[in-house]
């Protein structure tokens, strides 16, 4: 199926940078607690608060005295340094944009750097903590200029401070990961707030894990060879395809078995073989999974009937077609442009502003246009964006909005949460069972 409207001139990949606003900051009773008692003179204060620290583990986590439906949640670092900054990463909700409100507070006359931000009690998200380097890394620089390209209004010398600090981002040294099945999406830390939903993600027993292969796909139509792999559940083979775009985030840690071997094996999910394809590198992630006909034709003309050669074929309406950010943006449209072979699409944060408009008198979201345009097709989509992604959240709802007019079969989740894997795995096997019905 052709494009129901011509292709964007620019087509930069490359997420519009508007002014956003800041963290809700909050001050600590624990923190305001011990400033009092070594006010009042209490030597022994700060040690019995960093051992209160390192028995709990970070962040801290204090009901609001005024809303029932919030939580203050504190970030603590030891950091002795008076002119170091320590920086907040956490996903979507600290910014360049506002870079002193990132930033962990010195209480005055300690090694305690804190930072307490007021969120809804049904937060989830990733966080590192980064402290800005002398000389900026090369990756940050590249990180700097495609922001000021991309029209961020942020003083360069902010931009420079946080990615110099992303680029040096570690884990939290006092949170707890061990045996927690976020350790399997992310290298950093993360907080979850009481009210975050429950989820089905688990580590499955050794005994019984999944089985997943792993192939070459060498394509002609994009002139590039990566891996695939191929992931089934102990039962064996299903009877539903789910391709996935961004596979080497899903094989990692074998997070596609602990995200989809429970619910199966559970009866939450049916039966389902998973593909799982390799991204090859960024360059390549950015051309092939931005609306590109050539990738959503290589899937269709070449991958999946090499699959069914190998006897994985399956009926579209049997046929998911997933990814996440530029991924979910894939995915919606490969359901446009190849509705005969994916009639299920699932699309988590996508990125619907796709492209950055640079040429006089181009639109954004160009494919939010293209399903208003076309006339409806035969396929169910599944849209999940975070509240904290801001113009992804803005061009989500518009899709949806669409999609509901155009009379498509549609589910649809807004989570407390940003751009975040954490969210992607936890609601993955919930958006599976909510598109096949």
């Amino acid at each position: 199926m052709e494009d129901p409207l011509p292709r964007p001139i620019s087509g930069i990949t490359v997420p519009p940078k508007g002014q956003r606003p800041g963290p809700t900051l909050a001050d600590s009773p624990a923190v305001e607690a011990l400033r009092a008692a070594l006010d009042a003179g209490d030597g022994g204060a700060l040690a019995a608060f960093w051992r209160r620290v390192e028995e709990s583990g970070t962040p801290l986590i204090e009901p609001a005295p005024d809303s029932p439906n919030e939580s203050l949640v504190t970030f603590v670092a030891r950091e002795a340094d008076q002119v170091k900054d320590v920086v907040l990463l956490a996903n979507r909700v600290t910014e360049p944009d506002a870079y002193r409100d990132s930033v962990l507070r010195r209480l005055p006359g300690t090694d305690l750097r804190h930072l307490t931000l007021r969120m809804r009690s049904d937060w989830r998200a990733g966080y590192t903590l980064g402290t800005p380097p002398e000389e900026l890394p090369e990756s940050a620089a590249t990180f700097v200029e495609r922001s000021l390209a991309a029209g961020s209004g942020t003083p360069r010398a902010d931009l420079e401070r946080w990615f110099g600090a992303q680029a040096c981002a570690r884990p939290d040294p006092l949170h707890r990961r061990a045996g927690a099945w976020q350790a399997l999406v992310t290298d950093g830390s993360w907080v979850e707030l009481p009210d975050a939903p429950a989820t089905t993600v688990n580590p499955p027993p050794a005994a019984t894990p999944g089985r997943l292969e792993e192939t070459r796909f060498a394509s002609a139509l994009l002139g590039n060879e990566r891996s695939v792999w191929t992931y089934s559940s102990a039962a064996g083979r299903g009877d539903w395809l789910l391709v996935m775009t961004d596979g080497e985030g899903w094989v990692r840690h074998g997070l596609i078995d602990a995200v989809l071997g429970g619910p199966m094996a559970a009866g939450l999910l049916p039966p389902m073989t998973a593909v799982l394809i390799d991204s090859i590198d960024v360059p390549t992630r950015l051309r092939e999974l931005a609306c590109s006909p050539a990738f959503v034709d290589a899937l269709d003309e070449e991958l999946l009937p090499q699959l069914a050669a190998a006897g994985l074929a399956y009926a579209p309406e049997r046929t998911i077609i997933a990814g996440a950010s530029l991924g979910g943006l894939t995915a919606a449209y490969a359901a446009l442009r190849a509705p005969h072979r994916f009639r299920n699409a699932y699309s988590q944060s996508g990125s619907f502003w796709w492209p950055t408009t640079k040429t006089l008198g181009e639109e954004p979201a160009w494919l939010n246009r293209c399903f208003a345009t076309a006339e409806r097709l035969p396929v169910k989509l599944r849209l999940e964006v975070g509240l904290h992604e801001r113009g992804m959240l803005q061009h989500t709802r518009h899709l949806r909005d669409v999609l509901l007019a155009k009379g498509y079969d549609l589910s649809y989740l807004e989570f407390n949460g940003g751009h975040d894997r954490l969210w992607w795995a936890a609601s993955l096997a919930e958006g599976l069972a909510a598109l096949i019905g």
